[in-house]
C-alpha cells in the first residue's frame, strides 16, 4: 500500500524516456505497450534516422534498439552518437555473431539481448543498466 502508481509517483524522480528503435511494427508495440504499462515513457521509432529525430525533440533515458533496423543508419552509429551524450544503448537481436556484438559493444552498447525476449526482460535489463549508468 505504501507504493506509488507512476501517476501519483511525487515529482522529484522524472520517469525514464526509453527511446524504442524497432521496424517490426508488432515487437515495437508490445514493447512500448510493456515499457509504458510499467511506468516508462516510450519514444518510438521505425529506425535510426527516426529515432534520431525523436531524440532531438526530447532526450532520451535510455535507447533500445534492434541490431539490424532498416535504413542507411546502424545501431552502431547509433550507441556511438548516444556515447557521446551519456545515454546508454541495450541493442535487441534475432541473429548475431561474436563479431557482430563485439562491433556493437566497441560502439558503446551497455547491453545486447537475444530475441526472443520477454517484456519482463527487458525492462529488468532497463533498470539494471540505468542503475549502472552515471548519467541517468
Amino acid at each position: 500500500m505504501g507504493g506509488y502508481s507512476p501517476c501519483q509517483r511525487p515529482m522529484t524522480a522524472p520517469l525514464p524516456i526509453v527511446l524504442l528503435v524497432e521496424d517490426h511494427e508488432d515487437s515495437r508495440g508490445m514493447y512500448a505497450r510493456e515499457l509504458r504499462r510499467h511506468g516508462l515513457e516510450v519514444l518510438e521509432a521505425v529506425d535510426v534516422v527516426d529515432g534520431l529525430s525523436r531524440a532531438a525533440e526530447k532526450q532520451p533515458t535510455i535507447v533500445v534498439s534492434d541490431l539490424h533496423p532498416r535504413g542507411s543508419l546502424s545501431t552502431a552509429d547509433l550507441c556511438r552518437r548516444f556515447r557521446l551524450q551519456g545515454v546508454p544503448v541495450i541493442a535487441v537481436t534475432a541473429v548475431g555473431a561474436g563479431s557482430e556484438y563485439e562491433a556493437i559493444r566497441a560502439a558503446g552498447a551497455a547491453a545486447i539481448l537475444e530475441k526472443p525476449v520477454l517484456p519482463d526482460t527487458l525492462l529488468a535489463e532497463i533498470r539494471r543498466v540505468l542503475s549502472e549508468s552515471p548519467h541517468a
